[in-house]
């Protein structure tokens, strides 16, 4: 029992069952009451996923994906010749066309938080650059009250063959967020990049760690 169990010391190695705790305690020979075991609880990070589609296609009309003010890309229905059917939204050059959106962190999430931009363009020679900003509201705040993170950039090369899929990545500023509230971030093709035609945004997919044990 645990009361027999408190002042046992037993042989050095030897094991006894606590009938009322139904647990194993191994004995030193020394130390009354033993050392008993304990299940130990490994953490470890796996990763979880969200995907906003840039924009839906039916029966030929293209509707945006996101939310987005008065200066917003264009979305168009793509209908491929192997009968593949989706949407894009269609950022032009020097217009700082921009769309948002939020989402709720995991409650066992942890940093660091990154996003994944898939687009696509005709032409092969410049550069495309993606801003990125976040904003962590917890329950309890107001929204008005809050300001975007400092803007992150990333530049990408555009690919080899036109129209390659291309993905750029960056790693975000999680200042403010935090785990079960809110993640707002707006996404912006910068004014100053060196690619002067349109480019056609697929997806934006997050990728966050959620503490396990």
């Amino acid at each position: 029992t645990t009361l027999q169990n408190a002042s046992f010391t037993g042989a050095a190695g030897e094991i006894t069952v606590d009938t009322n705790l139904w647990r194993a305690i191994v004995h030193d020979g020394v130390t009354p009451g033993g050392y008993p075991l304990q299940l130990e609880a490994t953490e470890y990070a796996r990763a979880r996923y969200l995907t906003w589609r840039a924009a839906l296609s039916q029966e030929g009309i293209a509707s945006l994906g996101f939310s987005a003010g008065d200066n917003p890309p264009i979305p168009v229905p793509l209908i491929e010749d192997s009968g593949l059917i989706t949407g894009a939204a269609v950022f032009s050059h020097q217009q700082g066309q921009s769309v948002q959106d939020h989402f709720t962190l995991p409650d066992e999430w942890v940093a660091p938080l990154s996003i994944e931009i898939l687009w696509r363009t005709n032409p092969i020679i410049g550069e495309v650059t993606w801003n990125v900003e976040t904003l962590g509201v917890s329950l309890g705040q107001i929204i008005a009250n809050q300001t975007f993170n400092p803007v992150q950039y990333v530049t990408t090369l555009v690919g080899i063959d036109p129209m390659a899929l291309t993905c750029s990545t960056i790693i975000l500023d999680t200042t403010n967020l935090t785990p079960s509230g809110e993640c707002f971030f707006r996404l912006t093709r910068s004014l100053t990049d060196t690619l002067t035609d349109d480019v056609q945004l697929l997806s934006v997919r997050f990728v966050m760690l959620v503490q396990s044990k």
